[in-house]
Order: structure tokens, then sequence, then C-alpha cells
């Protein structure tokens, strides 16, 4: 079902050069094969063979890894092994939470958040996840943490909560989207609709919050024309940035409705901008 810190070596003799050829192979990923609780890893660094962020995990096409544990920690999450079927993680139970470094896939691959579930994504490095996350009714949470960037590419149905706590957040390609999520923006993170190579008009939910609590929003335009409409935009408290960058095709964010919280303060930049009403 599962192996870790596996190894293979090939000893070729009776070469004309009368030497030894050796070659070793060594592949130190946890790699799930079959339908597997998080629970029943036993080939982790940690305790009892639990995976810990010196981890990487490699759940195969076909296959899903389910969350059966209070705290499940990895460095790393490879969803597939570019095979034929959907490698999945997903959860049992409620209140449970996923710590990853990164996340990222080759091949078919979903993430299902489901319940009150928590999944936080990030260190300082960058990764491309372009599988789905779901499913498009939950409470759970989806949060980026570390310095590094985030960039999603495919087309996700979660409905929970997305929290950019540091470092940047990304929807981009064609197909990046995530309609049905309610974002939040804290002071150390940005969020980026990347519009350069496909412009895509509704990204995000069209109703739900952006809530904006001293990071930046970004629109990025491209070379069509973008009307991009956003839901509310809520400035909660610090001191917030919007930024519309048009492209050659130009790009308009327009929002809802725009709702600012006492104290709290907001900064539109961008080209052309028009007047509020």
């Amino acid at each position: 079902v599962q192996y870790a810190n596996a190894a293979l070596k090939v000893t070729a003799t009776g070469l004309s050069s009368g030497e030894v050829a050796e070659r070793a192979f060594t592949d130190a990923a946890i790699v799930i094969s079959a339908n597997t609780n998080w629970s029943a890893i036993t080939t982790g660094s940690g305790v009892g063979g639990q995976p810990t962020a010196a981890d990487t995990i490699v759940v195969n096409n076909g296959v899903t890894l389910t969350i059966d544990v209070a705290n499940a920690v990895a460095g790393g999450v490879t969803l597939g092994n570019n095979t034929a079927g959907t490698a999945t993680l997903t959860f049992s139970g409620s209140n449970r939470k996923a710590v990853f470094n990164t996340l990222v896939n080759s091949g078919t691959a979903n993430v299902n958040i489901s319940s009150t579930n928590i999944v936080c994504l990030g260190d300082s490095t960058n990764f491309t996840y372009s599988g789905t996350i779901g499913p498009n009714a939950s409470a759970g949470v989806l949060l980026k943490a570390g310095t590094g960037a985030m960039t999603l590419t495919g087309t996700s149905t979660f409905a929970g909560t997305v929290g950019v706590g540091q470092g940047t957040l990304t929807l981009s390609g064609a197909s990046g989207t995530m309609t049905s999520a309610a974002f939040t923006v804290n002071h150390d993170g940005k969020f980026i609709l990347d519009n350069t190579t496909n412009v895509v008009t509704n990204r995000i939910s069209t109703t739900n919050n952006l809530t904006m609590s001293g990071g930046e929003f970004v629109l990025q335009g491209g070379t069509g024309a973008l009307y991009a409409n956003l839901g509310v935009l809520l400035v909660e408290s610090a001191d917030s940035t919007v930024t519309v960058i048009p492209g050659s095709g130009g790009a308009v964010a327009n929002f809802a409705s725009i709702t600012r919280n006492s104290g709290a303060t907001v900064r539109f930049r961008g080209t052309n901008l028009g007047s509020a009403t």
C-alpha cells in the first residue's frame, strides 16, 4: 500500500573491460498505491511512522488518501502519478487540519475539504496546482501560508472560506476559477486574478465577500477586454490595496458594493479609475 526510502541497486558484471558497473536508485517519498487512511501510514519520519514536514507523499491516480487524524502534516503532497483515474485527498469527520508545504499534481486530482476541516498550504516555495478543490457545499477553510506563491489553474467548486494569510495566491489560466468561495486577504497576503494569458470574466464569486484586512487584491488584465463582475468588497481592517492592471485589452473591476469598517482604509490603484458612485 505504501513505501518510503525504498532502494533498488543494479549491478552489471562480466563487462569486457572487466569492471563492475553499479547504479543505485532511491525513492524517499511515501507512495500511497491503494485507498488508505492517514492514520494507517507507518513509513513516515515521525512517531509511529506518521508523516512530518520532512516527508513527501505521493498519492497515485485512482487512489484516495483520507485524513482521519486531528493534525496531518507533510512537507509536500503530489496527487497523481500521471496514469488513469483521479488521485483524491479527502477528510473523514470534521474539525481536522492538514498542513502541507506544497501541493502539486501529476494527472487528474481532487482535494475535498469537507465539513469544517482546514487545509493550510505553503512555505517559501512557489508551486502550481492544476487539479480541483471542492466540495460546493462546505464550511471548510483553505489557507495560504508562507511567503511563497501558490497558483491554482483548475476549476474548483469549493464553497468554504479561502484565507490568504501570507504570500501570494493566484487564479490563472483558462480554467483557474473558484466561484463559490469567500476570500479574505490579510496584511501579508496578495490575491491575484491573473488574465495575462487567458481572459476569464468570472474567476471568483459575483456575490460572496472579498474581505480585505491589510493585504492586496490585484486584477490583472490581458490582451482581450476584461470586465470582471466581483462580489462585495469588505474593507474590514488595516490599510488595504486594490490594484487593477489593464493589460493591452483593458480591465474593469466591478464590485457589487463596497463596505468599509471604521478605521479601515483602502487604496485603489490603476489607470482611468473613474469616480466613486
